[in-house]
């Protein structure tokens, strides 16, 4: 093999290396956007259903009891 094949192959990997890695940190920016928005959704519906729990509302919060047990039902994994 001589000098030129093998200094193009180094380039073709280092060229996959940076696409890759560029990629990469794309993917993340754009998964990092997604997961603060799900943990401030979250963190309202938390504060929400405190805020209910406070003012006593329990018919509201008996509702949405129910509501997220059935969601929990259809969840494979969850503990019941």
């Amino acid at each position: 093999m001589s000098n030129q094949e093998n200094g193009s192959c180094c380039n073709q990997e280092m060229i996959k290396g940076i696409v890759a890695l560029s990629v990469g940190v794309v993917c993340i920016a754009l998964a990092y956007k997604i997961i603060l928005y799900a943990i401030l959704f979250m963190t309202g519906l938390t504060l929400v259903y405190y805020g209910l729990v406070m003012l006593k509302m329990d018919h509201i919060t008996n509702w949405v009891d129910s509501k997220l047990k059935k969601i929990r039902d259809m969840i494979p994994n969850s503990k019941k």
